[in-house]
């Protein structure tokens, strides 16, 4: 689970029309559960926000009933990324230089696309689609002419935001 994602909480055997669903991880921290299409379950989804990776207890209340925890809910870590020099043999260690095209990755990314941004970027932003392995998203934006220095990248995928930095020389 990514903090973005949308969580489906369901409560089966719970009397009446609604009930409450509450967890630090949902994006108001709480969410009203109603009677699901077929009336054997009280269900609700919920976004998660924006929080840090680790495990969110879910707890459920039901008119006539106690609020009781029923459920965990674990927000894995954001994805990584890494930006490299890009030469014809691949991905180098060597210095990135204005004019140099940089291979930007991200792994842990789930959809089809996400955006890289920078000001180091000739059009400021970077288009990432899957890899050739899949596992990955990845984009080759040239560095424009900026001046030595480091310079953020943030990526924006499906699951939220990560950044990183790299160095111009």
């Amino acid at each position: 689970m990514q903090p973005g994602n949308t969580v489906d909480v369901k409560v089966s055997g719970a009397p009446g029309a609604q009930g409450l669903a509450f967890s630090k991880a949902f994006a108001r921290g709480v969410a009203v559960l109603r009677p699901s299409a077929d009336a054997s379950t009280l269900q609700g989804f919920p976004t998660v926000r924006n929080v840090p990776p680790g495990t969110y207890t879910v707890s459920v209340q039901v008119p006539g009933g106690a609020r009781a925890a029923v459920a965990s809910l674990k927000v894995a870590a954001p994805e990584s990324v890494t930006v490299a020099k890009l030469t014809r043999h691949g991905d180098s260690t060597s210095r990135v230089r204005p004019g140099d095209t940089v291979d930007v990755k991200v792994s842990g990314a789930s959809g089809a696309r996400a955006l890289a941004f920078s000001k180091a970027f000739a059009r400021g932003v970077a288009v990432l689609r899957p890899s050739a392995d899949a596992p990955t998203l990845q984009g080759f934006p040239t560095v424009r002419n900026v001046p030595p220095g480091t310079y953020t990248v943030r990526v924006q995928t499906a699951d939220g935001t990560v950044t990183t930095t790299f160095r111009v020389r």
